[in-house]
């Protein structure tokens, strides 16, 4: 399956539409959001994968020292950079998650992956993704994703039809888009190896009926 920069080249900026999204999906963004906010502020350095147009760069620059915002799709990188111009603490990165150690320096706090990125970035890619992060990220990491459950898929679909997104096929919580983009969910027991293989502690956070948060903490070496 391709990457998917071209499906938010061309959709990103309606995933961000308020008015697009169903009342779950307006619930999980909302628990999200205070939950982020609450564990990251105070945070000395911050990593973004997948940015975006740059919700939480604006939402967490006044509350850390520096954050560094990384997306693929350049559509997306543009709208970021825009929005952070006067932002001094804050810089974007057009890069994929996989090549993060190769264009992004230094090493950071915290790490963030919201609103379903992992979900976005291939399954085959997960593990090298994490490899990276267990090299540049010292304390946490947090994923945020969708749920797994019948209902949740339900909302999905339904928000994806609002934004106008084409589905070619469904193969249990994994969305397949048209182009074979994907929007995938996955057991917990899938983020707690993941976490664990990269050198962190997993915690599960339920902030929503549509969504959880993954927690990693960095263990000792």
């Amino acid at each position: 399956m391709p990457d998917n920069q071209s499906l938010y080249e061309g959709n990103g900026h309606k995933f961000m539409d308020f008015s697009l999204m169903t009342s779950g999906i307006k619930e999980y963004m909302k628990a999200e959001e205070r939950f982020i906010i609450e564990r990251i502020a105070g945070s000395e350095s911050v990593l973004d994968i997948g940015c975006g147009a740059g919700r939480y760069l604006q939402l967490l620059a006044p509350h850390v020292q520096k954050i560094v915002g990384i997306d693929y799709a350049e559509q997306m990188v543009a709208m970021a950079e825009s929005v952070v111009a006067d932002l001094p603490n804050v810089s974007v990165i057009n890069c994929s998650a996989e090549e993060i150690t190769t264009h992004v320096n230094g090493t950071f706090e915290v790490a963030l992956l919201a609103w379903n990125t992992i979900g976005n970035i291939q399954q085959k890619s997960h593990s090298l993704v994490f490899q990276n992060l267990a090299q540049m990220v010292g304390k946490h990491i947090f994923i945020s994703s969708y749920r797994l459950g019948k209902e949740v898929l339900e909302e999905r679909l339904k928000y994806y039809k609002n934004v106008g997104m084409k589905i070619e096929k469904i193969i249990g919580d994994h969305v397949i888009f048209e182009g074979d983009h994907i929007g995938a969910a996955y057991p917990r027991n899938y983020f707690r190896t993941l976490i664990s293989e990269a050198g962190f502690q997993p915690f599960i956070h339920e902030i929503s009926s549509c969504g959880l948060i993954v927690e990693g903490r960095k263990l000792e070496t």
